[in-house]
């Protein structure tokens, strides 16, 4: 990120100006960083295969207790039958767990004071060789062959710097350019807004 030039910046200027350029401003608050994580571990294939095979690691750990339990007959079977209860509940509930343990990093991310540059009034231009993200003291240039796809929900809309980093635009507080317009000139530049499903 290069550092904000004053008022000769290319961030002030006319919205949906001549030339091809559009210029637009909104809010990214805390709410919109939070979307965009739920929706990465949503569709995060990486996520997934985390979260699938994870709970299996406690799979060996029962299976020994059992067999041990089982094995010598001197020993009371009632804490085997216990543990093997409370196996069965961690590989089904343990999903829950990574999710939960996901979002709180992600949320103490978010409460970190190094972040919270990234967070309040972005001013983005739209130009035909690239995209200019102004926002509280830094300055951003993007090239369109950069963007790895533009995700379209009801509330925002993700375009993809890669698969776990994404500029959020939110439709509430859009300024200068209606939501279907930028949506629309995003697919002119990158091609169809995938819908988030």
């Amino acid at each position: 990120m290069r550092k904000s030039r004053a008022n000769g910046s290319r961030c002030a200027g006319k919205h949906l100006s001549k030339g091809g350029e559009m210029t637009f401003s909104y809010d990214f608050n805390k709410a919109d960083w939070m979307a965009f994580s739920e929706y990465y571990l949503r569709h995060s294939a990486l996520h997934r295969r985390w979260r699938f095979w994870s709970r299996f690691g406690f799979v060996p750990v029962a299976i020994l207790f059992l067999l041990g339990g089982f094995l010598d007959p001197q020993k009371d079977l009632g804490w085997v039958i216990s543990f093997g209860i409370v196996g069965v509940v961690f590989f089904f509930a343990y999903p829950r767990v990574y999710d939960h343990q996901a979002l709180t990093r992600v949320r103490k991310d978010i409460e970190n004071p190094e972040n919270a540059k990234a967070i309040g009034r972005q001013t983005m231009t739209l130009l035909p060789e690239c995209i200019r993200v102004c926002g509280p003291g830094a300055e951003s240039t993007v090239s369109w062959d950069r963007i790895v796809k533009v995700v379209g929900t009801e509330d925002h809309l993700f375009v993809h710097l890669s698969a776990a980093a994404a500029i959020v635009i939110p439709r509430l507080s859009l300024q200068g350019a209606s939501f279907e317009e930028v949506k629309a000139r995003f697919e002119q530049q990158v091609g169809e807004t995938t819908p988030a499903g």
